[in-house]
């Protein structure tokens, strides 16, 4: 047994004496202290210091020394970019940009606020907020606000909220209140470089402009799922999202986006659209433009116009299901359980639980029991469980229907 043991520890540390067959990783920890804006040696750590810090894997100011798998921890407070100059992509001025120099290995940044509605991050419109520049590296943003950034100009590829060329990862995050004079209003996944993806949870895109995507405007593919999109505007269509790949909607609700031109919702140009236990109402034209193939199940779509609910010139296809308030959609929504010209009673766009707004569903609803329970996701858009009463309801939103008992009284 001895002789054994040896062995083993004689192996471990030959392995161990091996060069590595994969590079090595660096995690580094970083703490923000100050919500001033500015690169200076001052005894503090701010915002910016610590993407360069990360960026440059060394120390900057008085911030710890970055890696290549950094965490920069945000506590509550209102940190306002002031560093005026845009159109550089090294940090210095304008926009944060992140891992602005190429690495052969991939990189990771986390940057982890304290909460959605207590670490707020704001463009004060003098550039865009956040650029993604490595185009083979990843940036995870949670439990924070991005808001108040701004393009005038054209020529800036878009996101005026974040822009992404890599692999982007948004979890509890509002994105409002930011304005592109290009594409994106909100958020650019790919927008000039044409690389990198999207996955956004327990988002709310809102109150961005753009000319076209005012939420959203991606050319990569992009998963969406317990989020809102709501209130966002075009001038010209896409008030929601515009898409050009493969983007994947389960348990979003899409309302009160509007479009000068057509399509405040979803304008899908190209690629694939996957729709699954969403909302799509109350937006200005239509509600989806179908210009590529798209498959939709247990799906809403309700007041959408005057273009109506479906727009349609690439015939979607109906996996069962859909519930359109208006016949627009009648000629795709032709499968099992689908329901055309069908009022869904819908609430206001507000709070009903969870992390972001929706459109609660009334017991009387057409829409309630009226899903499939294949492939129906284990939840709503709230984090409900699904199905409350034997089968899914239509929609992002899931009816909890509360049971009385009634006391058993012995004779």
């Amino acid at each position: 047994m001895r002789s054994l043991l040896s062995l083993v520890a004689v192996f471990i540390v030959v392995c161990a004496a091996l060069p590595s067959q994969t590079p090595t990783v660096y995690a580094s920890s970083i703490t923000v202290n100050i919500t001033n804006d500015g690169l200076v040696t001052d005894g503090r750590c701010t915002l910016r210091e610590a993407i360069q810090a990360v960026n440059a894997a060394w120390t900057v100011g008085d911030c710890a020394t970055g890696g290549g798998y950094d965490v920069i921890t945000l506590p509550s407070g209102f940190y306002q970019l002031s560093l005026d100059g845009a159109d550089e992509e090294n940090n210095a001025t304008g926009d944060l940009d992140i891992f602005s120099t190429t690495s052969s290995v991939p990189r990771m940044l986390t940057i982890r606020g304290s909460g959605a509605t207590t670490t707020i991050i704001d463009g004060n419109r003098l550039d865009r907020v956040f650029h993604l520049v490595g185009q083979n590296d990843r940036l995870v943003l949670r439990n924070l606000t991005v808001r108040n950034g701004r393009l005038p100009t054209p020529s800036r590829y878009g996101g005026a909220g974040v822009l992404s060329w890599g692999h982007i990862e948004l979890y509890n995050v509002i994105i409002e209140n930011n304005a592109s004079s290009d594409v994106g209003g909100g958020l650019c996944i790919g927008c000039g470089a044409s690389t990198g993806s999207g996955y956004l949870e327990n988002v709310i895109i809102r109150n961005n402009t753009a000319q076209r995507g005012g939420g959203i405007f991606t050319n990569q593919p992009l998963t969406i799922t317990a989020s809102s999109i709501i209130s966002n505007s075009a001038a010209v269509a896409g008030g929601a999202i515009v898409n050009y790949d493969a983007l994947a909607l389960t348990n979003v609700t899409v309302s009160a986006n509007t479009a000068d031109n057509n399509t405040g919702g979803i304008r899908h140009e190209h690629g694939s659209l996957s729709v699954l236990n969403s909302t799509i109402s109350h937006n200005t034209r239509a509600g989806i433009r179908f210009l590529a193939g798209a498959t939709l199940k247990n799906t809403l779509l309700a007041s959408n116009s005057p273009e109506g609910n479906c727009s349609i010139f690439t015939p979607p296809t109906s996996q069962g299901h859909n519930l359109s308030s208006d016949t627009s959609c009648a000629s795709a929504f032709t499968a099992s359980g689908d329901l055309n010209n069908v009022d869904p009673q819908l609430g206001p766009l507000q709070q009903n639980g969870g992390l972001t707004p929706t459109r609660a569903l009334p017991l009387t609803s057409p829409a309630v029991n009226a899903g499939t329970n294949s492939g129906c996701p284990a939840t709503d858009q709230r984090g409900i469980a699904r199905p409350q009463v034997g089968t899914c309801d239509i929609g992002a939103y899931e009816l909890v229907v509360q049971r009385a008992f009634m006391p058993l009284i012995s004779r």
